[in-house]
């Protein structure tokens, strides 16, 4: 983007996020011939205060200091370059105001060469990284139903090769491994009780903190606890989550269902 030109006292507002870096390029050039002006031995300082003409002076930028909230660099052939670290925008105790950017000439004579808002938004309130392996997407697992031969219906997913099962019970997971939050799902399964979820090997609760299962949200502390079968089918260990007296999250169904979604969500 070109540096926008400037002739002296124009308006531009400053449209800042809290605790972000911004660069602000101008070329300030002679009002009647628009050549760029020489500004070697000029001096600049921004101030910003809650209201104009205020005695006040809330924050402040200058050629003469490199402030951690900023600075400001000029050049011969007109360039101002006004740079707004992140500190100027952190922690601020209002959200708006006003500002002046000032040139003084070698001869001491000063002119207002920008005025203008400055508008702080909130960003603090996201991260400041975002990890993909810490909120991936939804898993979808295909799910059925199936009649146990006390009466009672069980709903979910089953690997049967994990389970060590057979003989007509859900066969849902097929042979292909199903994975989320890079574990391998051994059952997801509601009885009519309770909701279990397990998986192959050793998973740390920080991984279930929070996750969506078809349309209720379920979260660790909410659950009976992490329990850790090390001697587990095969001798892999298995891990396993359970919640009692909830709802059914696969929902009232009959024979197979086209898919349920696992989803973290954050708390």
């Amino acid at each position: 983007m070109q540096p926008k030109q400037i002739t002296g006292s124009d308006t531009f507002h400053l449209e800042l996020n809290e605790g972000m870096d911004y660069l602000f390029s101008f070329v300030y050039v002679d009002e009647s011939t628009l050549l760029p002006v020489d500004l070697t031995g000029y001096q600049a300082e921004l101030y910003v205060r809650m209201n104009p003409g205020s005695a006040q002076v809330v924050k402040g930028i200058s050629t003469s200091y490199s402030y951690l909230d900023g600075s400001i660099a000029l050049g011969s052939a007109g360039q101002v370059s006004v740079s707004v670290s992140g500190s100027f925008t952190t922690g601020l105790t209002w959200d708006n105001g006003f500002y002046d950017l000032v040139l003084t000439n070698p001869d001491q004579r000063r002119v207002k060469l920008l005025k203008g808002r400055v508008n702080v938004y909130n960003t603090m309130a996201f991260p400041a990284v975002y990890s993909p392996s810490a909120f991936p997407g939804a898993l979808e697992l295909t799910s059925g139903k199936t009649t146990m031969p006390n009466g009672i219906d069980l709903f979910g997913y089953m690997n049967p090769l994990k389970m060590g099962i057979g003989g007509g019970l859900l066969f849902t997971g097929g042979l292909r491994p199903a994975f989320y939050m890079d574990h391998e799902i051994v059952e997801l399964s509601f009885s009519g009780v309770s909701l279990r979820l397990t998986f192959a090997g050793n998973v740390p609760v920080e991984n279930l903190l929070s996750m969506r299962i078809g349309s209720s949200i379920f979260t660790a502390a909410s659950s009976g606890g992490r329990v850790f079968n090390g001697t587990a089918v095969g001798g892999l260990g298995l891990t396993f989550w359970e919640w009692r007296d909830v709802g059914n999250p696969f929902g009232d169904v009959e024979g197979w269902v086209t898919s349920v979604a696992l989803t973290p969500v954050p708390i």
